[in-house]
Parts: structure tokens; sequence; C-alpha cells
């Protein structure tokens, strides 16, 4: 497939996320709203995912029982892992769990940014090792154990918006939530969708926000 093709197909799809975004709006009841939002944005994700990738909704668990705060959409390895639903509501095992991602109409005071920021943080805290026992799989073989500071073992955490705070105030409360918690708490992507303006927050220059 050429380059041009597959940025003709890409911006197709995204044309199409965002007219139904759009459409989304004249839902007025917030519940129904977030639901259309969630479920179209997770239609567009599985149009790219592998097939051993699946994305929901729910809450992510570790093996000594803790439980995160609830996710709007969770990208998870479906190939191996149990779901375990109860009542309609999904609890994922973290070692199953890819990216984590808040879906906000919009973040537009400091108190909606700082719940999505803690919601990611709630999953991020979870202890994907299960007390150092837990181990890599590359293909069929084990390799080393999952290490919570290697950076390439930690879940992706991101915050999809279409309307944001100012670049100014955005940069200054991701700065200070950076400062008062761990690094590998941190989200790791932020987007306010319809402008197309993002922050990647890097680990090794977190100050070096593209914004």
């Amino acid at each position: 497939m050429s380059h041009d093709l597959t940025k003709t197909i890409l911006l197709s799809l995204n044309r199409d996320v965002l007219n139904q975004l759009d459409l989304a709006n004249a839902i007025a009841h917030p519940a129904e709203n977030g639901r259309a939002r969630e479920q179209i944005l997770a239609d567009f994700f599985n149009r790219l995912l592998p097939r051993s990738y699946n994305i929901s909704t729910g809450f992510v668990i570790d093996a000594q029982g803790a439980i995160s705060k609830q996710i709007d959409l969770i990208i998870y390895r479906s190939d191996y892992y149990p779901i375990f639903n109860i009542g309609g509501i999904k609890y994922f095992p973290v070692e199953s769990v890819v990216v984590v991602i808040e879906n906000k109409a919009s973040i537009t005071s400091s108190e909606r940014l700082h719940q999505a920021l803690e919601n990611i943080k709630s999953v991020k805290v979870l202890d994907r090792t299960n007390q150092g026992k837990n181990y890599l799989v590359i293909g069929s073989n084990q390799g080393g154990v999952v290490d919570p500071d290697n950076f390439q073992h930690q879940i992706f955490g991101a915050i999809l918006t279409e309307q944001s705070l100012s670049k100014e105030t955005l940069r200054h409360e991701l700065l200070q939530f950076m400062r008062d918690n761990p690094r590998n708490t941190w989200i790791n992507f932020y987007a306010e969708i319809v402008h197309g303006f993002f922050c990647k927050l890097d680990h090794k220059f977190p100050c070096e926000s593209k914004l």
C-alpha cells in the first residue's frame, strides 16, 4: 500500500469519526451522549487494531485485588486473558491492558482535567508485576520479568477531548500534576481532536510538551 493511499484512508476515517462526534452533540442527555461518544471512538479504533486486540469500557484489576476507577476506553489483549463480566460491567486483568483512554466531550476546567488524570493514574498504580512474579511473553518464549519502571512495560494512558483548556493553562496543570506524582503515573498523550493540537509527555524530557 502506497504512502499516499494510506494517508487518504486515515484522513477519511478521521473525517468520519469527527462527523459522528459532531452528530453526537444532538444527544441532550449527558450519560447517553457519553456512551455514544465512547462507541464512536471504539468503532474507530476497532478498524485499526490487530485481531488479537479489542476495545471496551470498564474497570482494571490486579492480582492483589486493587481496582481502578471506571475507564472510558480500554484497549486490551483478547487472545489469552480472561475478561470478567459481572452484570454487564467488565473487569480487565491489568496484565491484559495495553492502553487506557479518557474520552471527554470537553475539558474546560482544571477539575475535569484532574478527574481524567486521576482516572488514568488509578490504572497506572496497579501492580502489573504480580509482586514480581510476572514475566514478558515474546512470541511463545518467556522473557524477563515485568519492570514497573520500564516505560515499555507500562500501560499507555491518553486523554481525548473536543474542547480544551487554553494551551497555557493546560501546560501549567499538566506540569503541576507531573511534579506532584511519580513518573510512572503520568499520562502519555493529550489531544484536542477537533482543532488538532496535542501534548505528548516525554518521560525523558517532560517539559517539552508539544502544545
